[in-house]
């Protein structure tokens, strides 16, 4: 027979376990992002769930691709597109 504390330790365990399971699937944290795509050369932007957009990867809103990348000012495809 267990002792309580070992009771005690083996359910916080399963809890942990369990709380680690329920995050990694049911996150509902949103990101907002834009995105260049190569199969129609469109930019748009397309919210989702953060473990969707982990899962799924992105594909274009317009065209269906998944030829698409994600653009910021940092990367310099926005100015390439500008001019």
């Amino acid at each position: 027979m267990n002792s309580i504390p070992q009771e005690i330790d083996m359910l916080t365990q399963v809890f942990r376990q369990a709380e680690r399971a329920a995050n990694e699937t049911n996150s509902y944290r949103m990101v907002n992002k834009s995105y260049y795509c190569y199969g129609c050369q469109k930019k748009y932007k397309q919210m989702m769930q953060v473990n969707e957009f982990e899962e799924n990867g992105i594909t274009c809103e317009h065209c269906g691709s998944d030829f698409c990348e994600a653009i910021s000012s940092d990367n310099g495809l926005d100015q390439f597109l500008e001019a």
